[in-house]
């Protein structure tokens, strides 16, 4: 399950690119691009996310959550007391409002 979670992670790619997109690096040590900064709803402890990715290979599409029946979902934690590192998508998760789009390299 971790291998598959850093391996999504490592190239996860959600649409969008505009010139105002922010860059910088997560605690993972993953650098990211932060392409579109909404004013939407922003992700709460221990709310349910769902969202979509695509994991890329230079130009070819290795996976794809846009052509699976059930969008993935995933629980971001408090923080406080958590007692474990944080993933790579639960570390982006939290950088993001709905209606985001952000790349992690």
């Amino acid at each position: 399950m971790r291998i598959f979670s850093m391996l999504l992670l490592a190239a996860i790619t959600l649409a969008g690119c505009k010139k105002d997109a922010a860059s910088g690096k997560l605690p993972s040590g993953y650098d990211y691009i932060l392409h579109t900064k909404s004013d939407g709803q922003a992700v709460e402890p221990n709310a349910y996310v769902y969202f979509q990715y695509t994991m890329r290979n230079d130009d070819s599409t290795v996976v794809s959550s846009y052509t699976d029946p059930v969008m993935p979902m995933v629980r971001v934690p408090d923080t406080t007391g958590l007692g474990r590192p944080l993933t790579t998508i639960e570390e982006a998760l939290m950088l993001m409002k709905a209606g985001d789009s952000l790349t992690i390299i």
